[in-house]
């Protein structure tokens, strides 16, 4: 018998069986993926491809709000009628205003009615009605001339009154006129009792010449928020039309501060209600929440019309009073959501919390850490048990205690970050890659990033009933939740290794698992050491006809090695096992 070398090398075999998503970093974990488009965790430790999308139809308006309350509405413009802002819920359309119909919306839901700012309107779906909650109007006597002019005629003589009316301690009364006709003096159509309103006037100097009455009248023209008690009317049947003449305003007893003086006449008078502009809403214990600048404020209990009611009950207390407050921590609040029972107010480098059921016990802490990011509003979402947000090093979770950053991993372009959406589960984000626009999407669970490609037009998100839905243009398209779309996604993904087995190494064979769905196919590519022409190529595209499936490939001895994946259909990865034995280490020409 000849003598012989026996060979002790023992094969070897690494399995990947969890797949965690993407990692652009260039130090990454065999499991981890350097490339990423249409991956998703859904079927994990699987790595699969993402849901179908589908189209749920065409608004048929430039859209610039979108939300959801018992069914989507969307707030913007028709093409027919472009200079006009109509607010869409379902079947049912309704005017907002004429106003700038190109502005961003912002909106805030409570009970049966819809916030719409900056218009100052609300929406009651209940009778696809809208109403006006910021409201001002100026009288004066030249107004109220002239109304008589048009109103008597050729018959109109010279003694019609020197003012519009008097003030009281308890409130305001309409100048008499009588002639053949009565002149419509004070047409505040839109005020009623309950509501807080800010009253301005220009109060006539005589009959007084006193020193302390300029004070008042410079007071009197800085106006004073009062709250109406009653208001009273009086028909007028005019030309064909009836109007309701304002004849007493209410405020209750000794509500007006009349300054020692018995005879206040005012020549004109302005009557607002106000709202507060602001920058961002959102919803809470009945209560619509907005910030502006440093302030927040809150409306009144059930009633979105009102906030600037700081009025206490007759116990003293103040359950349904609205709230406001300057927090002066520098810069601007930035973004405003609840979150945990309480709300949460974001500066770029804070966070701040209120919590309590009533303004006479808020209570107000304030974290000095990284908020959400100015213009970035839109990119808040609350998923799970935790906020997630863009600020200023990349996109932040914030569970209550201190924030911390989650984009590492990703090459996103937080300038340009626009909008994010959730579906309950997943963080959806709009941003900029390397690679262009792109879906980035977080799983909490998992801890994972996955991209996703981006429709045309993608402008904004909306969750309903259990489905996120993604505005594209006109079109809104359901992205997550609907595995019945037939939809066929074409996807890529990409797996590297780097071991420096050109040293020690030598592979022998690589086996991966996978599992195609019905009339799907991919193409699995071996780079070695980034050599792409002499790639080893394995592809299937019997559509799903076995179970499972596994692909055998020959590697090479190497550096480094990438596994390019791509196809189109349903494809699930289940593992990846490498077999190889390990040689005495390759002896370099020049060494010694």
């Amino acid at each position: 018998m000849m003598p012989y070398l026996k060979n002790k090398m023992q094969r070897t075999a690494r399995s990947i069986s969890k797949f965690d998503g993407l990692n652009m970093n260039l130090a990454k974990a065999d499991n981890e993926l350097s490339d990423d488009c249409n991956m998703c965790s859904d079927k994990y430790p699987c790595l699969s491809v993402r849901a179908p999308r589908s189209d749920c139809g065409d608004l048929g308006m430039t859209v610039r709000a979108l939300g959801a309350k018992d069914g989507i509405f969307c707030v913007g413009s028709t093409a027919d009628e472009a200079d006009k802002t109509v607010i869409k819920f379902g079947e049912n359309t309704a005017e907002i205003s004429s106003g700038n119909p190109s502005a961003e919306r912002q909106c805030a839901c409570l009970a049966d009615q819809v916030l719409i700012m900056p218009d100052k309107a609300v929406y009651k779906p209940s009778d696809n009605s809208v109403y006006s909650v910021g409201y001002s109007k100026t009288i004066t006597l030249a107004d109220a001339e002239e109304t008589a002019k048009k109103q008597v005629g050729a018959s109109y003589t010279t003694n019609f009154p020197t003012y519009i009316g008097e003030i009281t301690s308890k409130g305001l009364v309409s100048a008499s006129y009588t002639d053949k006709y009565v002149s419509y003096l004070m047409p505040f159509e839109k005020i009623k009792a309950g509501d807080v309103v800010h009253i301005s006037m220009d109060v006539l100097p005589s009959p007084y010449n006193k020193t302390n009455y300029w004070p008042y009248i410079k007071a009197m023209s800085e106006g004073f928020d009062l709250k109406i008690e009653s208001v009273t009317y009086t028909r007028h049947d005019i030309k064909g039309a009836t109007l309701n003449e304002i004849t007493a305003i209410n405020f209750g007893e000794n509500a007006i501060d009349m300054g020692g003086f018995s005879e206040v006449i005012i020549k004109s008078i302005t009557l607002s209600r106000r709202l507060p502009d602001l920058d961002d809403m959102c919803s809470l214990n009945n209560r619509i929440w907005g910030v502006k600048d440093n302030t927040i404020s809150c409306c009144k209990l059930g009633d979105a019309s009102q906030w600037y009611d700081f009025s206490a009950d007759s116990y003293g207390t103040l359950p349904s009073s609205c709230f406001s407050a300057d927090v002066d921590t520098g810069g601007k609040f930035t973004a405003v959501t609840s979150f945990g029972g309480s709300i949460i107010a974001f500066k770029e480098e804070c966070i701040h919390k209120i919590y309590g059921n009533a303004p006479d016990n808020y209570t107000l802490s304030t974290l000095e850490c990284n908020g959400v990011k100015e213009s970035a509003r839109d990119t808040l979402c609350r998923v799970g048990g935790a906020l997630y947000y863009i600020g200023r090093g990349g996109v932040y979770m914030y569970d209550g205690t201190r924030p911390r950053l989650i984009s590492q991993k990703t090459d996103l372009d937080i300038a340009d970050a626009t909008r994010a959406g959730t579906d309950g589960k997943k963080y959806y984000l709009l941003a900029g890659a390397l690679s262009g626009r792109r879906i980035y999407v977080y799983d909490p669970e998992r801890k994972s990033w996955h991209m996703e490609d981006m429709p045309e037009n993608a402008d904004r998100f909306v969750y309903y009933n259990g489905r996120l839905y993604l505005l594209c243009g006109t079109v809104l398209k359901c992205i997550s939740g609907d595995r019945s779309a037939q939809e066929s996604v074409t996807w890529s993904f990409a797996l590297h290794f780097d071991e420096d087995s050109y040293a020690t190494k030598n592979y022998d064979k690589l086996f991966i698992k996978y599992k195609l769905g019905e009339d799907a196919a991919f193409t699995v590519k071996t780079v070695c050491d980034g050599d792409r022409k002499n790639c080893g190529i394995y592809s299937d595209a019997s559509g799903g006809d076995m179970e499972y499936a596994t692909a055998v490939l020959p590697i090479k001895r190497c550096i480094e090695f990438d596994l390019l994946f791509s196809g189109a259909g349903e494809f699930s990865l289940i593992d990846v096992t490498r077999e190889f034995f390990v040689t005495s280490p390759k002896r370099v020409v020049g060494s010694s």
